[in-house]
């Protein structure tokens, strides 16, 4: 029993006298294991510092390690010095490093601690055995291995540089933390099966050198990531590498994905200028905008957008496997980079941010595009060369399809759209490639009507095969009567479907079915407007669709001699006329004809000559055969209207009206040197009577007296007399307006002649003129003078459409219209009054261009006057109500 007591007492005594701590100041430069050394505070049995101790290294001393020695905490001030002679410190504390530490040797962290202080820039290892932190601002620079050994855990709120071979060894159930804002730089592999956990925010791990070949993946998070080398080489990876912000793959590495995956929340940034070898799937899931980066094209195998933000391309893309959006925004920039894919893709819930770039797709197998959302394309190319694309989503293009070779369509429930987003911005179907065909019948070839405009007629065909008149009433806008569709029949009766059955003198005849077949090729006269009434109007814009399967290669449609064949532009794109002629077997004449349902008349080569998707064209031909459609006729750079605009130079436009309907017609006169004043077969085109019964119809004569829409003739004469006739097709005030006078430059004067009075405008003052019809069909017969040598030189005018020639007023329906011509949109104001000079309505400021407006109703019939005002340019019209 007393030995049992006496050993516990020893014991009790024993662990007092173990735990003695003292704290270790240096009091001259020596060795650490020697006790003049250092002087103490405290209880020592040796004079040297234990594992308990506290050791101060102070300003101007030199501790040099002479045997492995243990500290408590450590702390080398200001000036102290610390050279560990190839030994090993071991602390198991603290360690407040303000001086410096020289030599090879070990430092092993023992117990839990926190360092602090300046670098440590010595050779040799460093060991961490228990829970251990580097603070804020610290830098740990050693050229050596850091080994955490088994559970250990660090957590770096500062830098940690393993210099030159530095590796970091992680043995299982370790962990390396680097906290927000920390860096860690490798100059060596990383190894063991612990976890680097690189996941705060802000910190970075950079990989240096030449001696590492492995980027560590395994149990690895990265937030931002840098691989560097100092020489040309490949580095790799061991596993899928995950990195939560920002991923540089730095100057001569050649980045070895290893057929492993890459996660990244922030930018790809390669500024080695190689691409990557043996990818597997880059996978993009930031919140914010990630960017790509590279001087060259950047080629990945497959990539995946899993984020909600924005990935931007900051240089072209290639992708030899599948583009997956699963969530997110692909954006090629406003630089419009170009991305390539040589596999399948998909848009399960993001979006294409297009720009105007242009997106390729260059497989040698069979390729998709699919998904739930609808992708939109400005250019979409393909230049597949085996198995051809199939469309099983649905896609919008919205500038130019371009398909090179093999097929290219829709398949299940697969959608392509080509739009129409305004009169000059629309989708095209460029020039098929040899051997390139389009597919299935998901199509929707859109076309653009513009408005709000006057209720008429306008010349339409359809851009796609197989379809029919029931596709266009089928879309809400089209009003059709007659035609056994949605609108029914009206009263009276009105057929607002046409086709020219007799092309010598312009017969129409009625289409009745919707089953009619929109015949490639074929034209239709269609009526435009909301509704049929004697003020229809087409209240805004119409958006119209077209589907079915396009049309392509070449299309042939016959044509019959001596007569106006009403055709259409058969392809989902712009075609120019002049190669349409030169490739038909039929005789045609070098202009043709449209309806133009804006100034309510008939134009000649409208848009230069250039006829857009869906737009009908009267062609006029003096022998038969065939005209003749093909691939090589479609221009893409072209961007017409389904209107028309502008005029060439020395092209004269003699508009007709009345102040009933305001409806009227044309005539035209060009001067060109390949005419004579007879009758050119090739260029001029016969009269044309408006389909309009009441319209007022206006003509020119040749010298062989043919009535003509267009009159070309020579300038060899210095005197050009040129016979007009305008009949009226209602009773009343009839107006003249003559266009285009400033680019008339031929000639030096112009003058109009009515016959009948013998009164005589001089045009460079006048350029309207208006007459009294007493009936309808009552002919007028007018001479236009153009003089070489008189004393008004047209050239030196600056002759500008006058307000009074842009502008008619008539009635409609109980309603006075105010109908505009100008050739760019204008502000005008418009004011109502009655006789006595009161104002009856509100005063009216709307910007107009080519288009008809309804003023508000004075609420009482007679006599009133409508006031123009256009900048400083004032015109008063008489209307009767």
């Amino acid at each position: 029993m007393k030995k049992h007591i006496l050993v516990v007492i020893i014991s009790i005594l024993g662990l007092n006298i173990s735990h003695a701590a003292a704290v270790f100041t240096s009091i001259a430069s020596g060795n650490y294991g020697v006790a003049g050394t250092w002087s103490f505070v405290g209880t020592s049995s040796t004079g040297i510092p234990t594992r308990y101790d506290d050791v101060i290294i102070t300003n101007g001393k030199t501790v040099t390690m002479n045997v492995s020695s243990n500290a408590k905490t450590l702390t080398i001030n200001v000036g102290g010095v610390l050279s560990l002679n190839n030994l090993s410190i071991l602390i198991w504390g603290n360690f407040t490093n303000n001086g410096f530490v020289s030599g090879t040797g070990n430092f092993m962290f023992r117990g839990v601690g926190t360092y602090t202080g300046n670098s440590i820039t010595n050779t040799g290892a460093i060991y961490f055995y228990t829970n251990y932190t580097i603070g804020a601002g610290a830098v740990f620079t050693k050229h050596g291995t850091c080994a955490l050994q088994a559970n250990a855990i660090v957590t770096n709120n500062g830098q940690m540089n393993l210099t030159a071979s530095g590796s970091l060894q992680l043995a299982a159930g370790s962990k390396w933390i680097n906290a927000a804002g920390s860096s860690l730089t490798l100059s060596s592999a990383v190894s063991g099966t612990g976890t680097l956990d690189c996941s705060a925010a802000a910190n970075t791990v950079t990989y240096v050198g030449n001696t590492y070949a492995t980027v560590w993946c395994t149990n690895a998070t990265y937030y931002n990531l840098i691989i560097n080398t100092t020489t040309s080489s490949t580095k790799s990876i061991n596993g899928n590498l995950s990195v939560l912000n920002n991923l540089t793959i730095g100057s001569n590495v050649t980045f070895n994905c290893a057929n492993h995956d890459i996660l990244i929340g922030g930018n790809w940034t390669n500024t080695s200028n190689n691409t990557c070898t043996n990818m597997g799937t880059v996978t993009f899931n930031g919140a914010g905008t990630q960017t790509i980066t590279r001087t060259a094209t950047e080629q990945f195998k497959n990539v995946t957008l899993a984020g909600t933000g924005t990935v931007l391309l900051a240089r072209d893309v290639t992708c030899t496997g599948n583009v997956t959006i699963t969530t997110g925004t692909l954006d090629v920039s406003a630089t419009n980079y170009n991305l390539n894919i040589a596999g399948n893709f998909s848009n399960a819930g993001g979006a294409l941010t297009a720009q105007t770039g242009t997106v390729t797709f260059n497989g040698a197998a069979a390729q998709t595009i699919s998904g739930a959302s609808t992708t939109s394309f400005y250019n979409l190319t393909s230049t597949n060369t085996v198995g051809g694309i199939s469309v099983t989503g649905a896609i919008i293009v919205s500038n130019i399809l371009t398909v090179s070779s093999n097929s290219f369509g829709t398949s299940g429930v697969g959608m392509i759209i080509i739009p129409a987003t305004g009169a000059t911005t629309f989708g095209r179907i460029a020039p098929l490639g040899a051997g390139a065909t389009l597919g299935g019948t998901g199509w929707v070839i859109q076309s653009y009507i513009p408005g709000p405009a006057t209720g008429g007629w306008q010349y339409l065909g359809s851009p796609t095969q197989a379809s029919t008149l029931a596709d266009w009433d089928g879309d809400p806008r089209f009003w059709m009567s007659q035609t056994g569709g949605n609108d029914g029949n009206c009263s009276p009766t009105f057929y607002s479907v046409r086709t020219v059955t007799a092309p010598s003198n312009i017969t129409y005849a009625n289409v009745t079915s919707q089953g009619t077949a929109l015949t490639p090729g074929k034209g239709f006269m269609v009526w435009m407007a909301d509704n049929h009434n004697a003020a229809a109007t087409l209240s805004s814009p119409l958006v119209f669709d077209t589907k079915g399967t396009p049309n392509q290669g070449t299309i042939n449609r016959a044509v019959l001699a001596t007569g106006y064949n009403l055709m259409s532009n058969p392809f989902a794109c712009p075609i120019t006329y002049a190669s349409v002629r030169a490739s038909s077997s039929a005789t045609l004449s070098v202009n043709y004809v449209i309806w133009d349902a804006t100034s309510g008349a008939y134009s000649t080569n409208p848009n230069g000559g250039v006829i857009e998707t869906s737009q009908g064209f009267l062609a006029w031909a003096t022998g038969a055969g065939n005209m003749t459609f093909s691939e090589a006729h479609k221009s893409i750079v072209a961007n017409p209207t389904i209107v028309r605009t502008g005029n060439p130079e020395n092209f004269l436009r003699i508009k007709s009206s009345n102040e009933v309907n305001g409806l009227g017609g044309e005539a035209e006169v060009q001067i060109s040197a390949d005419a004579h004043n007879g009758l050119d077969q090739e260029y001029d085109l016969p009269f044309i009577p408006s389909p309009f019964d009441d319209a007022t119809n206006i003509w020119t004569s040749d010298n062989d007296n043919k009535d003509l829409l267009l009159n070309v003739l020579d300038a060899n004469s210095d005197n050009l007399d040129i016979p007009m006739s305008v009949v009226s097709g209602s009773a009343g005030k009839q107006l003249l307006s003559f266009i285009g006078l400033n680019g008339f430059s031929t000639y030096s004067c112009a003058s109009l002649e009515n016959i009948a009075t013998g009164e005589i405008v001089n045009l460079k003052i006048h350029d309207t003129y208006s007459f009294a019809a007493n009936t309808i069909g009552e002919k007028h017969n007018f001479i236009i003078h153009f003089e070489r040598n008189g004393n008004c030189s047209l050239a030196n005018q600056n002759i500008t459409a006058s307000l009074d020639a842009s502008s008619q007023v008539f009635t409609n329906d109980g309603k006075i219209m105010v109908q505009f011509g100008f050739e760019e949109t204008s502000d005008v104001t418009i004011n109502v009054f009655n006789t006595l000079g009161q104002e009856v309505t509100a005063t009216k400021n709307v910007r107009v261009g080519k288009e008809t407006i309804t003023l508000d109703n004075p609420g009482t019939s007679g006599i009133y006057l409508v006031r123009i005002t256009k900048g400083n340019e004032v015109v008063t019209k008489k209307i009767f109500l």
